[in-house]
């Protein structure tokens, strides 16, 4: 069953918690626990992200690949393990860190469409000048942390069963054999909604 996740985090941002979240999609084993996919995606993602980040909440929902009037929601829940997982020198909340994999397909104009993330990390490896200040670039060693995230993401191991997830498109098309994540070497800039 193909199944839509999202995974809640917040941070400090101008005097008050700002939400946001990452959304995945995952071609699950029938009856997999969508708890357990939530937590095994933060074990994911959690190294790359500041220690000032806080994991909240997560829901899931599907099958996301069958319009929208199949949809509904499966489980959602908070995580009891609430902190980031980096000790990174804080930078401007809404620079974002880009991860994208090559779905394999191109467009109408012959372009590569590529799945992204778009990672709020809130801090950067060994800075001392705040990125988007002076210099937006990501460090190589965070560079290679999000390269780890991105061939993580591609098969996640689930459970105690080892259950396995595959990263795949909304529509349900996984990655091509061999995709490797690319990140992009500068922060971007992606506002929070709200």
């Amino acid at each position: 069953m193909i199944v839509g996740i999202s995974i809640t985090k917040e941070e400090q941002f101008r005097g008050r918690n700002e939400e946001f979240s990452n959304v995945y999609h995952f071609d699950t084993a029938v009856g997999m626990d969508p708890a357990n996919l939530a937590n095994a995606i933060s074990l994911i993602e959690r190294p790359v992200f500041n220690s000032t980040v806080q994991f909240k909440s997560w829901k899931a929902w599907g099958p996301t690949n069958q319009g929208e009037a199949a949809n509904e929601m499966l489980a959602e829940g908070e995580f009891q393990n609430r902190s980031g997982g980096a000790g990174f020198q804080q930078i401007y909340s809404e620079l974002a860190a880009v991860v994208s994999w090559s779905t394999g397909r191109k467009n109408t104009r012959g372009q590569l469409i590529y799945l992204r993330k778009y990672l709020h990390v809130c801090g950067a490896e060994g800075t001392s000048a705040a990125p988007g200040l002076t210099d937006a670039t990501i460090p190589v060693t965070q560079q290679n942390a999000l390269i780890t995230y991105g061939n993580a993401c591609k098969n996640v191991l689930v459970g105690a069963a080892q259950q396995e997830a595959h990263l795949v498109d909304k529509q349900g098309r996984r990655l091509p054999l061999g995709t490797n994540p690319k990140v992009l070497p500068h922060f971007h800039i992606r506002q929070f909604r709200g």
